[in-house]
Parts: C-alpha cells; sequence; structure tokens
C-alpha cells in the first residue's frame, strides 16, 4: 500500500500489486499504520519454569500476590502480566514445569481466555521434573508449538508499569532478530556487553563481573522464531542450566533501546517488598 497526497509513482493499478491510498493529514496516517501494527500481533511466551529457590517459599513466586506475599489464585503476578499484554498479544504460552503443576493447574482451570495455553515441561533429559534452565523451557516450546513468525518472550516476576513498552517493541522490530528494552541501571544484575560499534556481544552477570552502571536487560525480548529455533541447540548444555539469553552470541542482528517505560522485578521476597 503506498500512502501519499499525491499518486506521483509510475504502476499498473491491474496488474502491480500496489494500492494507492490517498491521506491528506497525518493524523489519518498515524492512525492507518497503527490499525496495521495492532492487526499483526505476535504469540507472547511467559517463562516460568524454573524452581525459584531463593525465594524461600514452596509454590512458584509469579503465584504470589504482591501485597499478601501468600499464593493466590485470583491476584498474582502472573494474572497481572496477562492482563497487560493481553491486547498486545495473539496467543500466549504459559510456560510452566511438572514440579509446581499442581499450583498452575488451579490457575488454568480459572483462566477465562481462549488464546492462553499452559505447558508443561520437565528437563530434556527427564532427570528432573523441571528443565534445565530457561533455555531448556524455551528449547521445548520451539519445538513442540505452531508460533507466529515472531515472538515476545518474557519472564515470569516482572512487575509491568506501563504497557506501552510493546508499542514501543512492535515499532522497533525491524531489521533485527532479537530486540531488547533496556534501562542504563546501577548495579545490574545482568547487563550488555556492547561492541565500540554498538553492537551487542553478550550479556554479562553482576554474580560474575561487578559493575556500577550498565545497560539492563527489561526481561522482554521480541524474536525471530526461526532464528531462535536454528540457533538454540547450541546454548543447551543438557545436564547444566542452559541459559535463554547465551543464545546472543550466535544470532547477528541483536539490537537494543533505552525504553521509556522500565519494568520491575524480584527474585526475593524482600526484594517485592520494595516494589
Amino acid at each position: 500500500t503506498y500512502i501519499t497526497d499525491y499518486n506521483d509513482i509510475e504502476y499498473n493499478s491491474k496488474i502491480d500489486k500496489i494500492k494507492y491510498m490517498e491521506i491528506n493529514n497525518i493524523n489519518i496516517t498515524n492512525f492507518f499504520i497503527k490499525s496495521i501494527i495492532i492487526n499483526q500481533k505476535y504469540d507472547f511466551c511467559i517463562i516460568v519454569g524454573g524452581i525459584n529457590t531463593r525465594c524461600n517459599i514452596k509454590f512458584p513466586k509469579c503465584l504470589i500476590n504482591k501485597n499478601t506475599f501468600n499464593f493466590d489464585i485470583y491476584d498474582n503476578i502472573i494474572i497481572k502480566i496477562i492482563e497487560e499484554i493481553l491486547p498486545y498479544a495473539n496467543n500466549i504460552f504459559i510456560c510452566c514445569n511438572n514440579y509446581y503443576k499442581d499450583y498452575f493447574i488451579e490457575i488454568q482451570k480459572n483462566n477465562k481466555y481462549n488464546n492462553i495455553k499452559f505447558l508443561y515441561y520437565n528437563s530434556i533429559n527427564n532427570l528432573n521434573n523441571f528443565p534445565n534452565g530457561n533455555g531448556e523451557t524455551i528449547y521445548q516450546l520451539l519445538h513442540n508449538e505452531i508460533l507466529t513468525n515472531k515472538i515476545f518472550i518474557l519472564w515470569g516476576d516482572i512487575i509491568i508499569s506501563n504497557n506501552k513498552i510493546f508499542e514501543e517493541m512492535y515499532n522497533l522490530q525491524y531489521d533485527n532478530d532479537f530486540l531488547i528494552p533496556v534501562i542504563y541501571d546501577k548495579n545490574p544484575y545482568a547487563y550488555l556487553i556492547i561492541d565500540i560499534n554498538n553492537n551487542i556481544e553478550y550479556i554479562e552477570y553482576y554474580k560474575n563481573k561487578p559493575i556500577d552502571f550498565g545497560y539492563h536487560d527489561q526481561c522482554i525480548f521480541l524474536c525471530t522464531t526461526n532464528i531462535l529455533k536454528d540457533n538454540i541447540k547450541l546454548i543447551l548444555n543438557y545436564n547444566n542450566e542452559s541459559n535463554f539469553l547465551d543464545i546472543i552470541k550466535n544470532l547477528k542482528t541483536v539490537k537494543y533501546f533505552i525504553t521509556d517505560y522500565p519494568i520491575k522485578t524480584f527474585n526475593t521476597i524482600n526484594e517485592l517488598k520494595l516494589i
């Protein structure tokens, strides 16, 4: 579709696959473009396959009520995430483990949306009833589900302050296979290693190499599905934890941007209390 206020290109309207749309003001142009983007929704994949040992609780931390800090079927972190992503999502895959399956089944029973699917995984070697790291969770997702050509991958322990972060990502999805919203943060848990050409080389971790400030990912990623599928096997450790973000080392077009809508995340109950 050629959007303009003047039909000034040469084409054959009968045989060329070009449609001329005359628009005389920028508001209508923006509305038209936005309607196209909204109608091209991608699948969202919420990764909750871990066993969150640092929280010292007996249930998944994504199912905690952030006010009472107890397990809650109706008011918890993952339900809040779902509410924020629904306007932007095609299908929503909640990637769980069998270790906590009984808890997730309670949430699944109360699900009222037909585009949400709960998935339950063991480790790839079947020695554990939970995947060995988020890399194994996403590997099984990619090889067992039919997904849109791009997918959002997000961790299940985040508090989304403003879901316009997804509009940012939809708008910046082009010319890259892996898009990362970031903030410049003090003592970041994880941070980007960037070369002199502003290309991302890999993700480093504060526990391995402490820094004062760095570009901290926001636990949300927009990825080209077939590129992930072709490369994710390269990062599997099978008997040890596989970290999904290690895949960045094998990708050519990884981009980042500083978001206007940062998220919050937590690893412990005390961290959650501070949000």
